[in-house]
């Protein structure tokens, strides 16, 4: 058990034996692997602590249930992986520069992302109906299902910050690669598991809600919804790298 731990612990915490070698397939030159490479490893980093920290707090709480261990996992992978985005690059001394084209979500945000997050807000607004008119579920209800559209809003927070955060005047290599990785924060690293995490906050509610009515079809709905919470976590575990195209073949952002 706790060999297993450890082993669980040192996959989630940041080892990332392959990440010279999606850069390498992603780049186009040295400078840019290197920016994919600290990239991949900044965030898959955090995103391990976050994951090891939920885990963690479910061991702590002594907690038995599935669907808990699933949302303090998600919870803290999504929270790593905000964290992660949220860092300043420290300006080197001298003139400053910067470049003046706008920039917003909408360029990096794919449709498939942008269609999960409008789903995940309307399965969290259906919810919080559902657990207002439904007795059982109580307050406790409610805060599950209004912590499942408050995660939406934070991930759009964050996305505005990282497709707008300041770019100094470079050249095309840099701002290729740029490009790339805000794309990849945007859309696999953040609106994902935001998206994930939404889902399973908005299964949690149906759960309190069944458990305190009896209501069967929020039981079903709370399974349906912790399946496509874990459905999103896991096709998304590797940050889209396997799926991403290469620098040079990728279109205008």
């Amino acid at each position: 058990m706790v060999l297993g731990c450890i082993s669980v612990g040192m996959i989630l915490a940041g080892h990332v034996p392959e990440a010279h070698g999606q850069a390498a397939r992603l780049g186009a030159d040295d400078v840019q692997r290197a920016v994919l490479v600290r990239w991949i490893a900044r965030t898959r980093w955090a995103r391990g602590v976050g994951g090891v920290c939920g885990i963690t707090l479910w061991f702590a709480g002594r907690g038995t249930r599935g669907g808990d261990l699933l949302l303090l996992g998600v919870g803290g992978l999504a929270i790593g992986t905000m964290l992660a985005e949220l860092h300043n690059v420290r300006r080197r001394a001298g003139p400053a520069t910067a470049s003046l084209e706008v920039r917003s979500v909408r360029r990096y945000l794919d449709r498939t992302s942008r269609r999960g997050m409008l789903a995940a807000g309307a399965v969290a607004g259906a919810v919080t109906v559902a657990t207002c008119t439904q007795r059982g579920g109580g307050r406790s209800a409610l805060v599950w299902a209004g912590a499942a559209l408050l995660s939406l809003g934070i991930v759009v927070i964050v996305q505005r910050r990282v497709a707008v955060r300041p770019r100094p005047a470079i050249n095309v290599g840099l701002l290729e690669v740029d490009d790339l990785v805000r794309s990849l924060a945007v859309s696999q690293g953040l609106a994902r598991p935001g998206t994930a995490l939404s889902l399973a906050f908005s299964a949690r509610a149906l759960s309190v809600t069944a458990g305190g009515n009896g209501w069967v079809g929020a039981g079903l709905g709370a399974k349906v919804v912790w399946i496509a919470a874990a459905v999103i976590w896991w096709r998304n575990r590797h940050l889209g790298l396997d799926a991403a195209p290469a620098i040079g073949d990728r279109g205008s952002p």
